[in-house]
């Protein structure tokens, strides 16, 4: 049994679920006042544990943003919009650009603050950082972009970036929206240095959202960047889908609810941390502490912390790791704090074990466990080992669909269709988008990026 306890809460609202022999306790949080708070679950995957032996098993927080109320303000956002205007831009996809980035425009307010940075050979601050006012001026700076040269798109991320430090302070939303179709040939241009710079700038709580463009980014660099910095990622194949993607990446921004979130478990003695899944983390000891940074209305994160039991004799309900939420409630501007005991109970019956398996936490881990291995077919794609990364795509397929059956889950039946169409698109043809659109599905399942 899961057993939950709150700090500053007078009120909770929900019902009890006996679910595989478990309650489990699904709340909305509110305060005195009636503020919101994010939905906090925990759940264990095996809640039935096999005394004597040594065992792994998933801790699974699932984390869920709360909707603003009518009378409830959104925090002002302050975004960079970094737009790569190389010679490989020119056309369509420069055209394409500008009337997304005009139409993002349209959404903002007064209250947010916004500056657009190009970058071919040399990195240029179109619109320095501002207030959104005069929003025809800042349309009329697009209009006249045109394209040519390199890509130097480190210094237009750093430049962005430095745009938004004039308005650190106080509790908005710091955004970079980083726009590329090529390949960053001037500066730094390693996925080490762009995951470093995104680690950076995540300390200044800006996240950077890359969209790559066409089938000339290197996918493996724009990944890193906004996964070091907890920003989203996409693949947009054609330049007409550009507007859909900033409508959505824009409106993302716009509907952040908590920032700087952090989750911490405490294991106890006897509970070994192994690593958390798809995300990183730093552990120490007894102590796992994840940062997601923000978390938007209605979406759903999770976080996934596979452990390890010791061989120890025990029986009956043991405490496995008290697990701590804490972040900045954007509406409230305070911060808020919550905390669940994770519990286990501990049997000599197989069965027993086996009846007990929370569905949904396994689900999600072998999810993750096929993103780890449809990134092993991609690295023996890349030496040239065809056959070899078929046979792990296609061993991936039967993995998901067994398991799929095996816990009535739609998810993982359409994930196996997926690995399986992967199979059958190694050729030098294919891969180029193939491989793209396989790193940009594993980064949206490890993040549970909105799509």
């Amino acid at each position: 049994m899961l057993r939950i306890s709150f700090n500053v809460i007078l009120l909770t609202l929900g019902s009890l679920l006996l679910s595989y022999g478990l309650i489990h306790v699904v709340s909305t949080y509110m305060n005195e006042d009636g503020d919101q708070k994010v939905l906090f679950q925990t759940s264990i995957s095996h809640p039935s544990l096999l005394g004597g032996e040594s065992q792994k098993t998933f801790i699974k927080v699932d984390l869920t943003g709360f909707t603003f109320e009518q009378h409830a303000e959104r925090a002002p956002v302050n975004v960079a919009l970094v737009l790569d205007k190389s010679g490989s831009m020119n056309g369509e996809k420069m055209e394409q650009a500008k009337a997304a980035a005009m139409q993002a425009v349209d959404m903002l307010t007064e209250r947010d603050k916004l500056t657009i940075v190009t970058y071919d050979s040399h990195v240029q601050v179109l619109v320095p950082a501002t207030p959104v006012a005069n929003k025809s001026a800042i349309k009329n700076q697009i209009r006249q972009i045109q394209a040519n040269g390199g890509t130097a798109l480190y210094g237009g991320v750093v430049t962005g970036a430095n745009q938004l430090r004039e308005y650190l302070n106080g509790t908005g939303v710091h955004r970079v929206i980083l726009l590329s179709d090529g390949q960053a040939n001037e500066g730094p241009s390693t996925p080490e240095e762009l995951g470093n710079l995104g680690a950076t700038l995540i300390q200044d709580n800006i996240s950077v959202t890359t969209i790559g463009l066409g089938l000339g980014y290197n996918e493996d660099l724009m990944v890193q960047l906004a996964m070091r910095s907890d920003g989203n990622h996409n693949f947009v194949e054609h330049a007409d889908m550009l507007a859909g993607v900033f409508n959505q990446e824009f409106g993302d921004v716009m509907s952040v609810v908590a920032q700087d979130v952090k989750v911490q478990f405490n294991l106890e003695e006897g509970f070994r941390p192994i690593s958390v899944q798809g995300r990183e983390a730093t552990i120490d000891g007894q102590h796992v502490e994840v940062s997601l940074n923000q978390l938007y209305g209605n979406q759903d994160k999770y976080v996934l912390l596979e452990i390890e039991t010791t061989p120890e004799e025990r029986n009956g309900e043991y405490e496995v790791a008290t697990v701590a939420l804490s972040y900045d409630n954007v509406v409230t501007e305070r911060e808020d704090q919550f905390e669940n005991i994770v519990v286990a109970e501990f049997t000599n019956s197989q069965a027993e074990v086996d009846n007990n398996v929370d569905a949904e936490t396994m689900v999600s881990a072998i999810e993750q466990q096929a993103v780890m291995n449809e990134e092993r077919a991609i690295r023996l794609r890349d030496l040239g080992k065809r056959e070899e990364a078929e046979v792990v795509l296609r061993q991936n397929a039967s993995y998901l669909k067994e398991n799929a059956e095996l816990y009535d889950s739609d998810r993982l039946s359409g994930y196996a269709v997926k690995s399986q169409e992967a199979a059958t698109s190694l050729d030098d043809a294919e891969w180029k988008k193939q491989r793209k659109a396989m790193r940009s599905d594993h980064y949206k399942t490890k993040t549970q990026q909105n799509n």
